[in-house]
């Protein structure tokens, strides 16, 4: 059922009464973003931008023309209800990075004598 990702756990997303398990992802790693990049779904909702890139050439302080861009379509989240999971898309420097802090964090804790989920249980206030 579910494909094999190379992804970072980053947290849960409360998505009404659906929990989202929140995961980040290289953006190449989406062959399809018309589905979801775990179970395949074609139920998701995106989320993203609209950008529109242009360039401006300035002579003597003197506007010379603007060329506009066409407008592209930035997808930044895919979220799918059937896996109940939101996947970021992230660039793979970000996500290297992201992996890297988990890694510290994890061996910080552990050096502590304490595990991850104890140190977050430790972090909430009533």
């Amino acid at each position: 059922m579910s494909v094999p990702l190379d992804s970072v756990k980053v947290g849960h997303l409360d998505c009404g009464d659906v929990i989202l398990h929140e995961v980040s992802i290289h953006a190449d790693q989406v062959t399809d973003p018309s589905r979801c990049p775990r179970c395949k779904s074609q139920d998701i909702l995106w989320e993203g931008s609209f950008r529109r890139e242009f360039l401006e050439e300035f002579r003597a302080g003197e506007s010379q023309g603007e060329d506009l861009r066409p407008i592209e379509k930035c997808i930044v989240a895919i979220n799918c209800k059937a896996c109940q999971t939101r996947f970021l898309l992230e660039s793979k420097r970000l996500y290297e990075l992201r992996k890297r802090i988990m890694e510290l964090e994890m061996q910080v804790a552990g050096g502590r004598g304490v595990t991850a989920v104890e140190e977050k249980k430790s972090r909430k206030v009533n």
